[in-house]
C-alpha cells in the first residue's frame, strides 16, 4: 500500500485503474496492429478472483503465480464459468512456475506446482 501512498493514488481503485490501463493499451497497439502486422496478447496476472474475471474480461491468457496444483484446477474452472456466463472466450492458460528440485518428496497440501522431486514435478 506504501507505493499507492507515495503516488497519492487510492488503494481501493487499483482495480479499476489496472482495467482502465488495460483498455488503453489495448487500443493503442489495436490502432497500430496494422504496421505490427499482429495482435499483441495481453497477459492478466492475480490469484484472487477479481484478477481471473479482469483475465476473461481484457485479457488474452491468464498468468497465476505461486499455486498448488490443486488450486489451479479449481480456478480454471472457475475461470471457464465466469467465460461462459460473459459468453467470452477462456483465456489461455500461461502459469510462472517456479522450480524447485528437492532429493525427497515435499509432502502435504501446501506443496506448490514446481516443488519437489523429479517425479512428483512431472506428475
Amino acid at each position: 500500500m506504501q507505493e499507492f501512498d507515495a503516488l497519492g493514488v487510492p488503494f481501493r481503485q487499483r482495480g479499476k485503474l489496472t482495467d482502465d490501463y488495460l483498455r488503453a493499451v489495448r487500443a493503442a497497439w489495436d490502432n497500430d496492429q496494422d504496421y505490427r502486422g499482429g495482435r499483441i496478447p495481453i497477459w492478466v496476472g492475480g490469484n484472487s478472483d477479481a484478477g481471473l474475471r479482469r483475465a476473461v474480461r481484457l485479457g488474452d491468457a491468464w498468468h497465476p503465480l505461486r499455486f498448488t496444483m490443486p488450486w489451479l484446477r479449481l480456478a480454471v474452472d472457475r475461470m471457464t464459468e465466469l467465460a461462459d456466463g460473459q459468453r467470452r472466450p477462456v483465456p489461455s492458460l500461461v502459469p510462472r512456475i517456479a522450480l524447485r528440485l528437492t532429493e525427497s518428496p515435499v509432502t502435504g497440501p501446501g506443496r506448490l506446482a514446481g516443488e519437489g522431486t523429479i517425479g512428483q514435478i512431472a506428475r
